[in-house]
């Protein structure tokens, strides 16, 4: 404080406090950055109008840069309320693909359109992420440039694989984009790990119905709980943004659809599930589908036939016998 106050004195100062989670994703561990918000919190009540002892201060502005922003802390809460609080999203489709032309110091007009979506969907508008993926990509030999014409500074084509989505992403462990995934998942509670890794074997949208008959099926022995717990963990999941839901058109009586909208955890998560258990999901899945759509109404035509009075046959032909 005492620096700052030396500083402030001579010029105007800019501070950034810059949190990055890194494999601290469980709740025990998460604790530990507290002490970054006492500073960020101290730093900010310093910075307010009218804080410093000395007479002719320059401003001083505090810039916080955290993942998840906490809005029971003071700092949170204040920049909030004056509308200095900024939400980062990724860069959009046609600015990623600028990104990717400075990067590769290429024309965009020579990016092939398969590549262009690739890495779009696989880097979700991060830089980072786009910038290890074309790393990737060259070092394994999937993407290849042509050198250009002496002096123009530029590459004559870009070649890239012809099936990129057969790529195995899961083995880049060493890059910062599957490194992450690979903590959040691994950083959920075991019943919503378990929806993520069966969620991703569905390629389209899939309901709570399809992920109970292999979780909890109730033709083993599941119960109406067990659908709750399986409920709640997909709308953690929807919190997290991990999954989210089709809006489509939405009938009356229709279950809610779910999908797997984020192609990185898709590929990262199919990877922690074997071929075997993915022709279980999808078997299992099918045949509730089946049940579902069937079963009913040859529930109601056994359950009218109970209801009809049983008369045993030798009585039946007492009955029917002339007297």
């Amino acid at each position: 404080a005492a620096l700052l106050e030396v500083l402030r004195k001579k010029s105007s100062i800019v501070v950034v406090l810059h949190l990055e989670l890194g494999t601290s994703r469980f709740p025990s561990t998460l604790s530990v950055f507290d002490c970054f918000w006492d500073v960020a919190n101290a730093l900010c009540r310093f910075a307010e109008p009218g804080t410093s002892t000395l007479e002719h201060t320059k401003p001083l502005s505090v810039v916080i840069i955290a993942t998840e922003a906490k809005r029971r802390q003071p700092c949170v809460q204040a920049a909030f309320n004056s509308g200095f609080a900024v939400e980062l999203t990724g860069l959009s489709y046609e600015s990623s693909i600028e990104y990717m032309a400075k990067y590769l110091n290429v024309p965009q007009s020579v990016l092939p359109e398969p590549l262009r979506d690739f890495i779009v969907k696989i880097s979700l508008g991060n830089p980072l992420y786009i910038r290890e993926t074309i790393d990737q990509l060259i070092s394994h030999g999937h993407l290849e440039m042509e050198p250009g014409t002496a002096g123009s500074g530029h590459a004559c084509s870009v070649h890239c694989h012809p099936d990129l989505e057969s790529i195995n992403i899961a083995a880049w462990a060493q890059t910062a984009m599957v490194g992450e995934t690979v903590c959040l998942l691994e950083s959920l509670e075991p019943l919503p790990a378990a929806v993520v890794k069966v969620s991703t074997v569905f390629t389209g949208a899939f309901t709570l119905a399809d992920l109970a008959s292999s979780i909890c099926p109730q033709w083993a022995g599941a119960t109406n709980f067990d659908s709750l717990r399986l409920f709640r963990a997909v709308r953690q999941l929807l919190e997290l943004k991990i999954i989210g839901t089709v809006q489509a058109e939405h009938h009356e009586g229709q279950p809610q659809a779910y999908e797997m909208k984020n192609v990185l955890i898709r590929k990262v998560g199919a990877s922690m599930v074997l071929e075997a258990q993915k022709k279980v999901v999808k078997r299992q899945a099918l045949v509730d589908r089946v049940l579902s759509r069937d079963l009913p109404a040859r529930m109601v035509e056994a359950n009218a036939k109970l209801r009809e009075p049983h008369i045993p046959w030798y009585y039946e032909n007492v009955l029917t016998a002339e007297p």
